[in-house]
């Protein structure tokens, strides 16, 4: 049986909160430091206010957060994170990405193509059932299997309702395992974006920086059996806003975070891992920008893929330097020395865990020893291409429905089959000439970073040159057809290996060794990881009393902090910004700049003087973010909506190792700036009204919005 996540209390004592001074962690709703709170800031967080943000909160499958903001399904989250679906609804004729949109009723609401949007229900403590398996004896390896065989079963048999998915997840690095239950919608459909250059406004250049001014919102809508989904738990939005120094919290699924990982594995990240994607991301976006200068119509369809790129080279420079930064590295040494210490000082706790350390950096030391091949191959890094990717789970399916359900790679268990089949079953449109483009600039990086005679990169290029073989495979796959998708995602693993369509074989080709790379992961560094780390979060329980929250998992969390200013260079940057500030950095142009970061279209210029431009933009806060947080809502003491979190500032990309609040900031989209627009620019009375806005008769007035739809 299924309890409710909030009043759960876990038989292991390893979760009580650690208090620090600074406003840090992502939280388990289960266990918020609601006495901390209390005793900082004088508010007293209830249950009852903990389970309406968690019921009100989504997990968008593509990457982000989101909350339901009424009770038909309506869900506000940021522009970038349901920019994928914007790219794909929008076609030459009706580009909704430059654009915007805004359906004026619901049968004009568009369907985003292959989405998922995940919303949390409740959750169980499997923590005894799934370390049981693995303390019956073996090897690091055979302990790693029997917890997959008992996670598989656990998953398979929860509830499985239609709409729902299930999902173990593992916290304090395999110390912990909770069981979450989802209430899974698959039928969104876009509501309102607004134009890309303001979703975006500032562009690269204002990215991962403060201040901003930027309408990073957008409005979806969850639908079931064909109409708007009920549901009990929404957010309101408390129309005065939030002040500066007021206590504001984030609730969201933040992606990762390595704050409880040993300095090997900041070590391994900082030597290998970020040199190798940063090179990879540069290669890929000198390929987008060639392809996209060519023509207009180019830089159309793959527009979102350069944003995200230049997004993925921002963030992670930044995390590669906060790794550089010796005094991150400094910080978290001297915390690690200490625990040692500590263990080493008591024989008992030397016996039961002093080889935790040891076990963590004998498993990077092997991971570096394939990290690139198993990137390239496992991961799909050397073959950027969703025409790949569906041919892989093509011929994956045919294989992996043939093993008993425990056996099966985790993507293909009847827990998350559905998934996999629904992006792989898609109608949205893929262009050959992006695939082609992408393949090329892919196998060309694999080829140039392992070299020539490497006999994987002979494996999978035999005698052809990266460009060859990319136009061979694009130009005469069948699998840009869905029938044909169905077809064989059906068909028997005989049937699937007999397929003479290009893209299959060369999924075919690469699989054994993508596979052995694979098990090679789990056998020699997970299994180990999982093993240590639990050891280590175990000593932190016996020497401290707590392990305080866990590393971001992509599971709901909260967080929360002050709205605050700070100083940087001897400026005062305000919490604050506001409309004015928008139009004091941008400009109007009917000419349609294609580089331009601060253009504002020409709609705004003719609605300037119907806006109070002293209403608040965006701001800041201390509450903790990182990747996944995007689209989170961000919510005052009562509980209603004042903010969705859209990034953060360049002090604030190291918070994946180090939380610091000295300069560090999340940054949010202020409600008042999205409600101010969608009065007196968009003229979305219909959203307004839906969203609890007043709407005066005066304010209604006939209006095109031709430009929006």
């Amino acid at each position: 049986m299924f309890r409710s996540l909030v009043p759960l209390t876990l038989t292991l004592t390893l979760m009580r909160p650690a208090y620090s001074m600074a406003d840090e962690g992502f939280w388990l709703v289960n266990h918020f430091p609601k006495q901390d709170v209390a005793r900082k800031y004088g508010i007293n967080i209830s249950d009852e206010w903990l389970q309406r943000l968690f019921r009100s909160s989504v997990r968008i499958v593509r990457g982000g957060s989101g909350a339901f903001v009424s009770s038909d399904g309506l869900i506000a989250t940021n522009h970038h994170v349901a920019l994928g679906c914007i790219q794909r609804l929008s076609s030459k004729d009706n580009d909704f990405f430059r654009n915007g949109f805004y359906a004026g009723s619901r049968d004009e609401e568009q369907q985003c193509p292959d989405w998922e949007i995940h919303s949390l229900q409740d959750i169980q403590d499997v923590t005894q059932e799934v370390t049981a398996a693995a303390g019956a004896g073996g090897d690091d390896a055979a302990a790693r299997a029997a917890r997959m065989a008992v996670i598989s079963r656990i998953e398979n048999e929860c509830p499985s309702k239609d709409g729902h998915r299930c999902e173990v997840v593992s916290l304090f690095q395999g110390a912990i395992y909770h069981l979450y239950r989802y209430k899974k919608y698959t039928d969104i459909r876009l509501v309102f974006a607004p134009e890309h250059s303001l979703g975006y406004f500032g562009g690269d250049q204002e990215n991962f920086s403060y201040p901003r001014h930027t309408l990073d919102v957008a409005f979806l809508r969850a639908y079931e059996n064909g109409k708007p989904a009920s549901v009990t738990e929404f957010l309101q939005i408390e129309e005065a806003g939030v002040r500066d120094g007021e206590l504001v919290f984030i609730g969201g699924s933040p992606s990762w975070t390595t704050r409880t990982t040993t300095t090997a594995r900041l070590r391994f990240l900082r030597e290998k891992y970020y040199p190798f994607v940063l090179q990879l991301y540069e290669h890929k976006k000198k390929a987008l920008y060639r392809f996209a200068g060519r023509s207009d119509e180019n830089r159309r369809l793959v527009r979102d893929e350069i944003q995200t790129v230049e997004n993925l080279l921002k963030r992670n420079r930044g995390q590669y330097e906060g790794l550089r930064d010796p005094a991150v590295m400094k910080r978290r040494a001297e915390e690690e020395t200490a625990l040692q210490a500590r263990v080493m000082a008591d024989s008992d706790l030397k016996r039961k865990y002093a080889q935790a350390w040891e076990g963590v950096a004998k498993a990077q030391s092997d991971l570096s020893e394939f990290v690139r091949e198993l990137m390239f191959l496992d991961q799909g890094l050397a073959f950027d291409s969703r025409l790949f990717d569906m041919a892989r789970t093509i011929v994956r399916l045919a294989a992996e429905r043939k093993k008993p359900n425990e056996g099966r790679l985790k993507e293909f268990t009847e827990a998350n089959i559905r998934t996999t089949e629904k992006l792989l079953l898609s109608g949205a449109e893929i262009s050959k000439e992006v695939e082609r483009v992408k393949l090329t600039a892919a196998l060309s990086f694999f080829q140039k970073t392992l070299g020539t005679d490497n006999q994987l990169v002979r494996a999978v290029l035999g005698k052809q040159q990266p460009e060859r073989l990319a136009q061979d495979v694009t130009s005469n796959s069948r699998l840009f057809d869905v029938a044909e998708r169905t077809r064989l995602a059906d068909a028997s693993l005989e049937t699937v290996l007999a397929s003479d369509d290009p893209m299959i074989q060369l999924a075919v080709r690469v699989d054994k060794d993508a596979r052995a790379l694979r098990q090679r992961l789990e056998e020699k560094v997970q299994a180990v990881q999982t093993k240590s780390y639990a050891l280590i979060a175990k000593a932190v329980y016996e020497i401290k009393g707590s392990a305080g929250y866990p590393d971001a998992t992509g599971t709901f969390r909260v967080s929360y902090g002050r709205v605050s200013g700070y100083q940087d260079a001897g400026l005062i940057l305000e919490p604050f910004t506001y409309l004015r500030g928008l139009f004091g950095k941008g400009h109007y142009t009917n000419r349609g700049l294609k580089d331009d970061p601060f253009q504002l279209p020409p709609q705004w210029s003719s609605s300037k003087a119907a806006l109070r431009l002293d209403t608040p933009l965006n701001f800041v806060c201390t509450a903790d973010s990182v990747a996944g947080s995007s689209g989170s809502p961000v919510v005052n003491g009562a509980g209603r909506l004042v903010g969705l979190n859209f990034d953060s500032n360049a002090f604030a990309l190291g918070w994946s190792f180090v939380y610091s609040d000295a300069k560090g900031r999340s940054i949010n989209v202020d409600l008042r700036g999205v409600v101010e627009a969608l009065r007196g620019v968009y003229h979305a009375y219909g959203l307004l009204e839906e969203l609890k806005i007043p709407v005066l008769p005066s304010e209604r007035r006939s209006v095109s919005h031709e430009s929006l739809k």
